[in-house]
């Protein structure tokens, strides 16, 4: 009996598999790309839209991958997976060892690995998929213009890489000194508030203007002055330092004898990573600072107002 020639076709199965990776991660690359800037534009500012319009080349690229496989157009989406992903893997781990030693970057870097992490697999599964198919139903070669979209792509990636991420760490840099800034004219106030309140000079320990212990009550001790937040040795990727002065000669009775003057400083944690400025600030409530690599000092200048 001659078999049928329908009997001789190999089974679509392990196609079909490869196929529905490539979808899965080509959506999840795009989720990656578009989610971050949609909540921006949600949570913080507008401009998470524009954002995300100049990086629709990349955002597209992936949209048209897990479109094109629903068409006649398998062989140019799936080659267009395997030319976009080695520079966006490449992209993604290089981010990620950049922010390496950021400390308060901890989402972003894991963000960039998860990204580089869905390249690898979007590359596997785009060549078996691509090589699984039937040789008469795909081209022998990577269409050039998928080849030339691959070029561009790696070209936004380098521009990403370039001026975009260090754009995000300036910011950030930006962000962290603010809050630097902001903490040291907290305590200073906190100081200043303690003084007038327990006619106790300022706090001899930055820790006595913090909230009171459980079960404790609010005093001279525990003046709750400021968050416990700011009582930590380290915030915001700098190191605070309280140096009091001399005692003052009759505290109340009951508390922690306090001091006449104080100096409050912050230096980054990892100078030139987390931080590239020092600060110092005395109980005149005027903040210097210092981009060297040491403390701070009274003979620095003050910050702009």
């Amino acid at each position: 009996m001659e078999i049928p020639p329908e009997a001789t076709v190999p089974s679509t199965t392990s196609d079909s598999n490869w196929i529905r990776a490539v979808r899965v991660l080509s959506l999840a690359s795009l989720l990656f790309i578009v989610e971050p800037f949609v909540l921006i534009a949600i949570t913080e500012h507008m401009d998470g839209l524009f954002s995300l319009l100049l990086l629709s080349p990349l955002w597209l690229a992936y949209l048209g991958i897990a479109l094109l496989l629903r068409g006649r157009k398998r062989a140019e989406a799936l080659a267009t997976a395997v030319t976009i992903g080695p520079p966006a893997l490449v992209v993604g781990l290089a981010a990620g060892l950049f922010l390496k030693f950021s400390p308060d970057w901890h989402w972003v870097r894991a963000y960039f690995n998860l990204f580089a992490g869905s390249q690898l697999p979007l590359i596997v599964s785009g060549f078996g998929a691509y090589y699984s198919t039937p040789e008469e139903s795909r081209q022998g070669r990577i269409p050039i213009w998928s080849l030339v979209y691959g070029l561009v792509f790696v070209f936004l990636m380098v521009c990403i890489s370039a001026f975009v991420l260090p754009g995000w760490v300036a910011s950030r840099y930006h962000s962290e000194q603010a809050s630097v800034v902001y903490s040291l004219r907290s305590i200073h106030a906190a100081a200043s508030k303690y003084r007038e309140t327990y006619r106790n000079g300022f706090p001899a320990h930055r820790n006595l203007l913090g909230p009171p212990r459980t079960g404790t009550s609010t005093g001279c001790n525990a003046a709750s002055l400021i968050e416990a937040s700011m009582v930590t040795r380290q915030k915001s990727g700098y190191v605070f330092g309280y140096w009091p002065g001399p005692h003052v000669p009759t505290p109340p009775a009951g508390c922690v004898p306090g001091v006449q003057s104080f100096k409050i400083t912050a230096r980054p944690l990892e100078f030139g990573r987390t931080g590239t400025i020092s600060y110092l600030c005395d109980e005149t409530g005027i903040i210097r600072q210092t981009s060297e690599d040491r403390s701070a000092t009274l003979d620095d200048p003050p910050i702009a107002q």
